[in-house]
């Protein structure tokens, strides 16, 4: 594993010669450098995984043709990686895939019932590999985890699966599995993958007597 130095990350060029100095197979980059990197054909490179914000369908095709480009998509909550998706000749910037082993997905309406394919709503997320929770922030913990419906008797009593987060993210599935992502529920924005909420920006800028 090579993780790329901080000088080499702010020089789009000083990260393509370290993947090619290094013959790196598969790396892992956010679609907000990726835009940055000029573009060379790279052979050792067989997968290029993006992910922590949606990437435009030109970025996707223009890596395309010298690597596969996996879409890796998940929160923090359910230890990063929720879903991945291949894409292929016509890529679809917003397909997120299906769920990885030991992941539960699931499309719920405002009052939690599940919703049928090619219906947007929430997405739930559970599994074996979700946090226990917030540190000593009780109340976003019961905002954001509901107990699991779905959790099979076995599950229930070996204390598995039996809660799922609320990612906030309004999805659909389609026949095939695949779920499609569709942007926020609330004004939470990604920047470079980081999570930035505008609702404590506003109210930074509000502090300050010069700003009406």
């Amino acid at each position: 594993i090579y993780y790329i130095s901080e000088e080499e990350r702010h020089d789009p060029q000083l990260i393509l010669d370290a993947l090619a100095r290094r013959q790196v197979t598969c790396a892992c980059i956010t679609p907000a450098i990726l835009h940055l990197l000029p573009y060379q054909p790279m052979p050792q490179l067989k997968y290029l995984v993006i992910a922590g914000e949606s990437c435009p369908v030109e970025t996707i095709r223009k890596w395309q043709a010298t690597c596969k480009v996996v879409n890796a998509y998940g929160p923090t909550e359910n230890t990063v990686c929720t879903t991945m998706h291949v894409y292929g000749e016509n890529p679809l910037a917003i397909n997120i895939g299906q769920p990885l082993q030991n992941v539960s997905c699931y499309v719920l309406d405002a009052h939690n019932y599940l919703l049928p394919p090619g219906v947007r709503g929430r997405l739930f997320i559970g599994g074996q590999q979700l946090t226990e929770g917030y540190y000593h922030r009780e109340q976003l913990n019961e905002e954001s985890f509901i107990p699991n419906p779905f959790a099979t008797t076995r599950e229930r009593a070996l204390v598995l699966n039996n809660r799922l987060y609320d990612s906030g993210d309004n999805v659909c599935q389609l026949p095939d599995g695949d779920l499609l992502f569709f942007g926020r529920s609330d004004q939470q924005v990604k920047i470079s993958g980081h999570r930035v909420e505008l609702g404590e920006v506003q109210s930074r800028i509000e502090q300050y007597p010069g700003v009406k």
